[in-house]
């Protein structure tokens, strides 16, 4: 089912993105609709996927006990293949914590995080062979220099 992403929709993913813990009756007043309705829209919102999940931010980015490797990988694709197609696969690796269509010389960046660095040239070498890819560059971070607590690279 393709849902319609209308300004109601777009209006309800832009305040959970600012306060995903806002309660259903305060948003529901924030968007102007009623709290059944929102909480009808938040359900299909959810089960077709443009709402995958919710999260919180911390005010500061530390190197965990779960992962000891955090990289980027740069992609390009070839030409008539885009990033919207592939990125249909990424929600169902855990260790891609982030992804994002980008302009310039690349087409997509994706933040990977693991406990090795095998596991980082699994998920390299994945990604190369789901086909449509043109070139994978990877860069392994050594260090967060800088961080205003957002949580995005």
């Amino acid at each position: 089912m393709v849902i319609n992403m209308d300004s109601i929709n777009q209006h309800i993913i832009s305040e959970l993105k600012k306060n995903a813990r806002v309660q259903l009756g305060v948003l529901a007043s924030i968007v102007g609709i009623s709290r059944q309705a929102l909480t009808k829209r938040i359900e299909t919102l959810e089960k077709n996927g443009h709402i995958a999940g919710y999260t919180i931010l911390t005010t500061h980015r530390t190197f965990d006990d779960t992962h000891k490797v955090y990289a980027f990988l740069r992609i390009r694709f070839k030409e008539g293949n885009d990033c919207f197609k592939l990125s249909k696969i990424f929600p169902t690796y855990k260790n891609i914590l982030s992804s994002w269509a980008i302009t310039g010389n690349w087409d997509a960046v994706l933040l990977l995080a693991a406990d090795n660095m095998e596991t980082i040239s699994e998920i390299r070498e994945i990604i190369a062979g789901t086909g449509g890819i043109d070139e994978i560059e990877t860069e392994v971070i050594l260090n967060w220099l800088h961080d205003r607590g957002v949580n995005k690279p």
